[in-house]
C-alpha cells in the first residue's frame, strides 16, 4: 500500500506546492499548465484540493486567467476554510495593475471560492505564505513597486491582513 497520493490529469507543468491537514482531511494547492480539474484558461492555473486521510479525492478545483497564475502558499482555519495566496499576470479580482499582482483567495470548507483579493503596483508584487487564526487572514510576500510608501531598495515586504469575511485590515 502507498501512503502517496498523485494525480496524472494535468500536463507537463503540474506541482502541488502547499499541503496542510486538518481534522480528517488533506487540503493542497498548486498550479497547473494543463487541464486538471477544468478546461486550461491559459499559461498556468491554479488548483485546490481536498482528500480524506485515506487519500480519497474529496474536491478538485481548477481556475486561472489568461495568463500566468502561480500559488505561492496556503493555509486552512479551523473550520476548513482554505486560504491560497499567490501571484497572478492576469484579472482575478481587479484589473491588473503591474506585470504581477498579488492575491488571496478562500474556499469554504464545502469548496467554490466566495471571495478573492487581487494588490498591486506598478511592478511585480507576489504573495508567498499565509496563516490564519480566529478571525484574521495574514499574508506575506515582495513588492517591487511604490504602492506602499515607497521602495526602499529593489524589493520591499510586503505583508497584508484580511478578516475572515474578505475585508482588508492592513497593507
Amino acid at each position: 500500500s502507498s501512503d502517496v497520493c498523485s494525480s496524472d490529469r494535468g500536463g507537463p507543468g503540474d506541482q502541488w506546492n502547499s499541503i496542510a491537514v486538518r481534522g480528517s482531511s488533506i487540503y493542497l494547492a498548486g498550479r497547473t499548465d494543463g487541464t486538471v480539474a477544468g478546461t486550461n484558461a491559459g499559461g498556468s492555473d491554479t488548483i485546490t484540493a481536498r482528500y480524506d486521510l485515506n487519500g480519497n479525492l474529496q474536491w478538485i478545483d481548477q481556475e486561472g486567467t489568461s495568463q500566468y497564475d502561480y500559488v505561492g502558499g496556503m493555509a486552512v482555519h479551523s473550520n476548513g476554510d482554505m486560504y491560497v495566496v499567490g501571484d497572478t499576470e492576469g484579472t482575478i479580482g481587479v484589473a491588473n495593475l503591474g506585470s504581477a499582482d498579488a492575491f488571496m483567495l478562500k474556499y469554504p470548507s464545502a469548496r467554490n471560492r466566495t471571495w478573492v483579493h487581487q494588490v498591486g503596483s506598478d511592478k511585480d508584487d507576489y504573495l508567498y505564505g499565509t496563516a490564519v487564526s480566529g478571525d484574521k487572514v495574514w499574508a506575506v510576500g515582495s513588492t517591487n513597486g511604490n504602492a506602499w510608501d515607497g521602495v526602499a531598495g529593489p524589493s520591499d515586504i510586503l505583508v497584508v491582513q484580511y478578516d475572515t469575511a474578505g475585508n482588508q485590515k492592513m497593507v
